[in-house]
């Protein structure tokens, strides 16, 4: 088989049968199936070994509860393929998919292959295509970080297995919200040329239950909050082993220091240490920042910020009323 596909799985009971059959319609069947089982607590267990009774290419793996980077890790470690694929089970992808992006590794002998997406969230859907066929390791790194064309996020793209293996690419365990931005630097590290289709194979489906917007359920501060500025550092570090400017990740940095501190406020949740660092990062690059092409409605959040986190704070708890 030439490509494995990669989803994990935590209490997805209610997505598992449209993303059966969305595997099922795919124009080949030249795939293998590895479905992880993140220590689900509903009934995703039985579902998934039942349905994988009768099918060769599907396989089931069940674990302790590690988080979407454990579960990927074990994914990664019963591949097959000669390429690799990760999607989200309760995402939407088009049945040409694994055939097309397949098709596409073998034609270019690339080590990476890219696809146009559409986000979806309630009625509104924004469609993103690449705007490149070719890219270079420098463009690759400046679009992903820079640009909402190719993403930082792995479902709309078709790894080498070999790379991967060769090169002892894992997803940080430590981190639970940026570890696929992360992922993909240290993959690109060692790509030197990503191909692209137009075509828009994958919708993502935004989920207030996913770790990045969880906030907007839960009660108090979580502190897995946290490592998305992690993910930020440890960019920064492969970023400079590379050898490309840290000025790529400003836009990123800036805003994910804006969220955390919000949040930080919202749920007054105390660390003056971190709350220092994340002020001095929005004024240090608030010049760079008002010079980018971001809303003024996000510039004028992080100027708020940068002169006052408590009264930013202020500001968009009255708005959010």
């Amino acid at each position: 088989m030439k490509t494995s596909v990669i989803i994990p799985v935590y209490n997805g009971e209610k997505h598992l049968h449209s993303c059966f059959q969305r595997m099922e319609q795919q124009t080949t069947q030249d795939f293998e199936m590895i479905y992880v089982d993140d220590g689900s607590t509903d009934g995703t267990a039985n579902l998934l070994d039942t349905y994988a009774l009768d099918k060769k290419n599907v396989s089931v793996i069940h674990q302790k509860n590690k988080g979407v980077s454990g579960a990927r890790n074990t994914g990664l470690e019963h591949v097959h393929g000669e390429y690799v694929m990760f999607f989200d089970v309760d995402d939407t992808w088009d049945r040409h998919m694994i055939e097309d992006m397949t098709c596409l590794m073998e034609r270019t002998k690339g080590t990476l292959g890219i696809c146009g997406y559409q986000e979806k969230e309630d009625t509104v859907t924004f469609t993103f295509r690449p705007s490149q066929k070719r890219y270079s390791q420098a463009d690759l790194i400046e679009h992903i970080l820079k640009r909402h064309d190719i993403h930082c996020s792995l479902w709309n793209k078709i790894f080498s297995v070999r790379k991967i293996r060769t090169h002892a690419i894992r997803f940080d365990e430590s981190i639970s919200i940026g570890e696929d931005m992360l992922f993909l630097l240290q993959y690109c590290s060692y790509v030197d040329t990503a191909f692209a289709l137009k075509a828009c194979y994958y919708t993502y489906q935004k989920n207030i239950d996913s770790a990045m917007f969880s906030f907007k359920k839960e009660k108090s501060f979580q502190e897995s909050w946290l490592t998305e500025w992690d993910a930020i550092r440890k960019a920064e570090y492969v970023l400079d082993t590379m050898g490309y400017p840290l000025s790529f990740l400003l836009e990123k940095k800036v805003n994910v220091a804006n969220k955390i501190l919000y949040l930080m406020g919202v749920f007054h949740y105390k660390d003056p240490r971190m709350e220092k660092e994340l002020v001095y990062t929005i004024r240090q690059h608030w010049k760079a920042y008002m010079k980018t092409n971001l809303s003024l409605v996000r510039k004028g959040s992080i100027t708020l910020n940068a002169i006052s986190p408590r009264m930013c704070r202020w500001i968009k708890t009255i708005r959010d009323r």
